[in-house]
């Protein structure tokens, strides 16, 4: 039997009638109460919620009901204040988040990422985040404020404005603003950076702020930007996994390699990074490359948790 029929059967017939009265009265305040989460209202009507008195309550009911002659079996007070303790805290429960001052869904949207995965953005831009990123916006002001805190390493699409707001970004090493670009930005790195594919952006750290355009980047080292050219054919090949290197020197090999990685490879002064190298890669480990590279230079390559080394290459080889 259900818990409303059991309830039921506790009642004589004045005594449901009184429950239903309080109860359609809770209704009235409940409807109010549903207005209220669709529309702006002042709610310092419920200001002496937490003053409630059930007992008073109860009695505001049964006043109102002539004392039927026929003997009846009366409800025990100690069900009548359940009863009217049941209907207060189930309504306090409904609006608690509405009294403390917030709100059931503030619109912020903090998401993790422990694999790669793309994101939409309601204005039409795109971000392709690699593992080990986060970032947070508000989807209810987004289109209008186009902000977004981020961390990690990620490929950005962003859709012009027909506004002309621009796209801002706001790391903990640096802010970056766009209109309409695409570009990479790593925070993972020990070197934070910026690179741009297509299009301008702003990069700023502090009072410094420099512009920079496709096939440039910036760079944070010693807390200060540094500017450079970017002529590599892999930038973002984490995105793809696929690596690809054609009568590249060994020097340009490593700095892509660090940047896919994200690790800083150690070289030691005997090795000769002019030496060309060709080849290519899908989803492969960095151990397997780096082991590759030293048999075809004569070199050697160690790679454990904490240190990542390649030595003695050599173009004789």
């Amino acid at each position: 039997m259900s818990i409303v029929k059991s309830l039921r059967n506790m009642f004589s017939s004045p005594e449901e009638k009184k429950a239903t009265m309080w109860i359609e009265e809770y209704n009235e305040n409940s409807t109010a109460l549903t207005s209220m989460l669709t529309e702006e209202a002042d709610f310092s009507i419920l200001k002496g919620y937490q003053d409630f008195d059930a007992s008073a309550a109860w009695n505001k009911i049964d006043h109102l009901i002539e004392e039927d002659q026929t003997p009846v079996r009366q409800l025990p007070i100690l069900m009548k204040v359940a009863a009217a303790g049941a209907v207060l805290l189930i309504a306090l429960f409904a609006i608690k988040p509405y009294i403390s001052g917030s709100t059931i869904d503030t619109g912020l949207m903090a998401l993790n990422y422990d694999a790669k995965k793309e994101l939409n953005l309601p204005d039409g831009s795109s971000i392709f985040f690699d593992k080990g990123s986060s970032v947070e916006y508000d989807q209810f002001q987004f289109t209008d404020e186009r902000q977004i805190a981020f961390e990690g390493r990620a490929y950005f699409d962003i859709a012009k404005s027909e506004q002309g707001k621009n796209f801002v970004i706001s790391s903990g090493e640096f802010d970056v603003e766009i209109l309409g670009t695409e570009f990479e930005i790593n925070t993972l790195s020990d070197t934070p950076q910026v690179i741009v594919t297509e299009g301008k952006v702003k990069v700023s750290k502090g009072s410094q702020s420099v512009i920079i355009t496709a096939n440039e980047s910036v760079s944070l080292k010693d807390g200060k930007i540094v500017k450079s050219d970017v002529n590599s054919k892999n930038v973002a090949s984490w995105m793809s996994g696929e690596l690809r290197f054609e009568d590249e020197s060994i020097s340009a090999v490593i700095q892509d390699l660090s940047q896919h990685y994200n690790v800083v490879i150690e070289v030691d002064a005997n090795s000769d990074l002019s030496c060309p190298y060709t080849s290519s890669y899908k989803d492969s480990s960095l151990e397997t490359i780096l082991e590759e590279i030293a048999v075809s230079t004569g070199g050697s390559a160690k790679v454990t948790a904490n240190k990542v080394s390649l030595s003695n290459v050599s173009c004789s080889k």
